[in-house]
């Protein structure tokens, strides 16, 4: 086998090994403003079997703990 031959095949491999590493380390990046990232706290305790009422307390009690704003809740 040639040099040259030698080196496209080795060039091949490393191609699809590197291919195959790659489509096995995809993420999907979600960015959200804070109104939104609420909406989606309170979507989520409400499939877990939360009332509407009881999701938006507990999310106002996580706010008005975290920050000096929060607290005018």
């Amino acid at each position: 086998m040639s040099a040259y031959a030698k080196r496209a095949t080795h060039d091949y491999q490393r191609k699809k090994q590197l291919t195959k590493i790659l489509s096995g380390n995809e993420h999907t990046l979600v960015q959200m403003n804070a109104a939104e990232f609420i909406e989606l706290n309170i979507s989520h305790k409400l499939k877990q079997g939360m009332t509407k009422k009881q999701a938006v307390n507990e999310v106002g009690e996580v706010l008005s703990n975290a920050s000096a704003a929060g607290k005018q809740y």
